[in-house]
């Protein structure tokens, strides 16, 4: 969002909730959040989590620097008077793949993040009950978009629609 301020950037996929007043956004998709773990994981063995289930889970949490998928996750187990059991915390979803790979925890976060491995079968995400992040495709208000401009956000918009549609970005549901 400060890079579309400052110019550095003419378009960007943001999660809601974003500063508008001087952004030009249309909704996009909504994504589940999801636990995620090893496919022999009985917790992972519902349809979905609720936010109980939650307590004692071993959390690879990321997100140092706290926004979207953290924020959420937080706000709920607060909202739910829960306290996360947090083993470790890193910076990237890719970070927190590996770890989960190597058995050190489960995560939270969107199963597109770790895509191949469901396919594998080397991992396996289930829904939080409730725990959705909103995504936008924005650009500046006050500069007009150019021809190359509206060009790629409909390229985007088209991509990311069919591929929701045809569920190749798992437990997302188009705005």
């Amino acid at each position: 969002q400060t890079m579309l301020a400052q110019g550095e950037v003419d378009i960007a996929l943001l999660i809601e909730p974003v500063e508008r007043s001087n952004l030009s956004s249309m909704p996009l998709l909504k994504e589940q959040i999801c636990l995620i773990g090893l496919p022999d994981d009985q917790r992972l063995r519902k349809p979905k989590v609720k936010m109980r289930d939650l307590a004692g889970v071993p959390l690879i949490m990321t997100g140092l620097v706290k926004s979207g998928v953290r924020l959420e996750l937080e706000a709920a187990a607060a909202r739910a008077k829960l306290e996360l059991h947090r083993v470790v915390e890193v910076e990237t979803a890719e970070v927190a793949r590996r770890l989960v790979l190597d058995g050190v925890g489960l995560t939270a976060h969107f199963a597109a993040a770790v895509q191949e491995d469901l396919a594998a079968s080397r991992l396996r995400a289930v829904p939080i009950e409730g725990l959705f992040l909103h995504r936008v495709l924005a650009r500046a208000a006050d500069r007009p978009a150019s021809r190359a401009t509206e060009g790629v956000m409909g390229v985007l918009r088209m991509v990311i629609e069919r591929h929701v549609r045809e569920g190749k970005w798992p437990h997302a549901q188009l705005s």
